[in-house]
């Protein structure tokens, strides 16, 4: 067992005019409001609406003029008003905030005129010239019209630079394998025992997901944890139209290239994805609902090769019957009990079911709530090595049957206190179980040709080939996870000042007695076939022996 205990703090101040930097799990806004002569206009009333969201935020201007106005939902369509006393009224229009994004704003006011809409477009910065890291955006359209078979996010942040996958289909960030985080609505939902494996955050649907930003490289103080890359992505949230949706994947097995090494094997059986998706307002303007839930259900086959030189002809087919230097007796016992586990078609099915819902509460332009939670329930038979052709072995009495259990829960409450200042609080709780059993149908068995190949659970490792159970397994994981991020910000004179905390404690627990039935590990065919059958003198041809 494993407990860790960590707390980050970060205090920026900046001016606004540098202030473009990535936040996690939102967006925001910043800016000055000038007069004809470049002076700030302080006390200025700063209003950003978005009719669809339901967002309303009114923020008043420093005694520079500058305001900041953070934790903000991204989406499209936001409308931003400047009002003074003795000034003309200033707006733009429509113009969208993507997440991770700073837009900052140079506004002029007049007394005599109103701005034009081609001025009001000008005064957003063209560039983030000030943002120092490298990210790309997984934008709304990519994630609703790039479908992954198994609805996952991760494939899509190959779209980011510096981003590649390994053979075991990992995300490799600038070309330096480390363990990567996913961050959701401000709060870490990776799953550290999948660290290393793909889909760090196998909960998190790709359908529940608004948008997605990949960070490469050069992140702010809001990112920690690793040395790898983060996903910094925002859940979907209802709105204030009715929006509902159904998927589905499906793909025959059959319509699938044969494996390179399964000598034109095609394995039976399909993949079936699908799910449904409910957004919609409860009361308009104030009370918002999402909920996505989706259903995989995957049947499949594996085939189990033995191509060790070893221990096989070459092309797989037969155990050697040349080389062994034991009895002939003892060498046909170790060729049968090989033979019966060559070219071995093993079924495998995974089932599991997702589920994500959000309410957001919008109780005035001071306060917003939100409640979120997901859920991940799934088993596999014979998915614990779920490689389609293994050449080595490893298939059949070393599989095992996987059962995954998720659960997620998070709370968030922004604050507006005052004209200037604003806190943004995040809470949330996270448990994952993972448990590997093993599959005794698949245990190496007894016949009339040879009644010493039912070994059940023992494990045998011959020539560097797996021929007996796994003995990793039967293990059990646990991963329980407390966090708690808070953010306040504001603006004192010329500057915006942002001050923060991130605090978690986890606690790992892992159930497993390594080789609890016992492993042999034989250098060669021969030493394995002495020990084997007809050990009359009950020698130790082994190399070593776990237990």
């Amino acid at each position: 067992m494993r407990r860790t205990l960590a707390v980050s703090l970060f205090a920026l101040v900046c001016s606004t005019t540098v202030y473009a930097q990535t936040v996690v799990g939102s967006g925001a806004i910043t800016g000055i409001v000038l007069d004809k002569y470049g002076d700030g206009i302080p006390e200025t009333t700063i209003n950003l609406t978005n009719k669809t969201l339901g967002v309303k935020r009114t923020m008043l201007t420093s005694d520079d003029g500058i305001f900041t106005i953070p934790a903000l939902l991204p989406g499209a369509a936001y409308d931003l008003k400047v009002t003074r006393r003795g000034y003309a009224e200033w707006e733009l229009a429509s113009f969208d905030l993507v997440v991770g994004e700073t837009l900052n704003f140079r506004i002029h006011l007049y007394a005599d005129r109103p701005s034009t809409a081609a001025e009001a477009q000008r005064s957003l910065a063209p560039v983030q010239d000030s943002k120092t890291s490298v990210t790309a955006t997984v934008t709304p359209e990519q994630l609703s019209s790039l479908p992954t078979p198994a609805q996952q996010v991760d494939p899509l942040l190959l779209l980011a630079p510096a981003v590649v996958q390994s053979p075991q289909g990992v995300l490799v960030y600038r070309g330096e394998p480390a363990r990567n985080v996913f961050q959701l609505d401000s709060l870490s939902v990776t799953n550290n025992y999948s660290r290393f494996a793909p889909n760090v955050a196998p909960f998190i649907m790709q359908e529940s997901v608004s948008e997605v930003q990949a960070i490469s490289a050069a992140p702010t103080q809001d990112f920690t944890y690793t040395y790898g890359g983060w996903a910094n992505a925002v859940s979907k949230s209802g709105t204030n139209s009715l929006h509902a949706s159904a998927y589905d994947y499906y793909a025959q097995n059959a319509w699938n290239k044969p494996d390179f090494f399964g000598n034109g094997f095609v394995p039976t059986g399909r993949y079936n994805n699908g799910g449904i998706s409910l957004g919609t307002p409860i009361v308009n303007d104030t009370l918002f609902f999402f909920g996505n839930i989706q259903h995989l259900n995957n049947s499949s086959q594996e085939l189990n090769r033995i191509l060790n030189p070893l221990l096989t002809v070459p092309d797989g087919s037969a155990a050697l019957t040349t080389g062994c230097t034991a009895t002939a007796s003892q060498c046909l016992q170790a060729q049968t009990y090989i033979n019966q586990q060559l070219n071995v078609k093993v079924p495998e099915t995974e089932n599991s079911t997702t589920g994500f819902a959000r309410m957001d509460f919008r109780a005035s332009d001071k306060n917003t709530f939100t409640l979120s939670g997901a859920v991940l329930t799934g088993r596999g038979v014979n998915n614990l090595n779920n490689a389609t052709v293994s050449t080595n072995g490893g298939l059949l009495g070393a599989n095992a049957n996987v059962t995954n259990s998720t659960r997620y829960a998070a709370f968030g409450w922004t604050h507006v206190i005052g004209e200037s200042m604003v806190n943004n609080f995040h809470g949330g709780w996270f448990r994952d179980t993972m448990t590997a059993a093993s599959n005794t149908t698949q245990f190496p068995a007894s016949s009339s040709n040879c009644l010493a190949c039912g070994t059940g659970p023992l494990a045998i490792n011959v020539a560097g080939t797996s021929l007996g159970n796994n003995p990793a397994v039967p293990f059990n994981l646990r991963e329980g996870r407390y966090q708690a991020a808070d953010d306040f910000s504001f603006t004192l004179a010329s500057h915006t000042v942002r001050i923060g905390v991130d605090a978690w404690r986890r606690n790992d627990t892992m159930d497993q007695l390594y080789a609890r039935f016992g492993q042999y590990n034989y250098d060669s065919l021969s030493a394995f076939a002495t020990d084997f059958s007809a050990d009359v003198r009950a020698l130790k041809n082994y190399a070593t022996f776990d237990q």
